[in-house]
């Protein structure tokens, strides 16, 4: 996966900033708004 720069977005967990989990094939996007999850898929674009 390339580098992306989601420092910014995401959800704080435990103290750590999380804005994605990766498991094989799928990934699953971490954030506290609508707004962010668009941000975040146009990315991907």
């Amino acid at each position: 996966m390339r580098e992306l720069e989601w420092e910014d977005m995401g959800v704080k967990v435990d103290g750590r900033q999380l804005s994605h989990l990766r498991l094989a094939d799928d990934i699953v996007l971490l954030t506290p708004s609508i707004s962010q999850v668009e941000r975040m898929l146009a990315n991907f674009n």
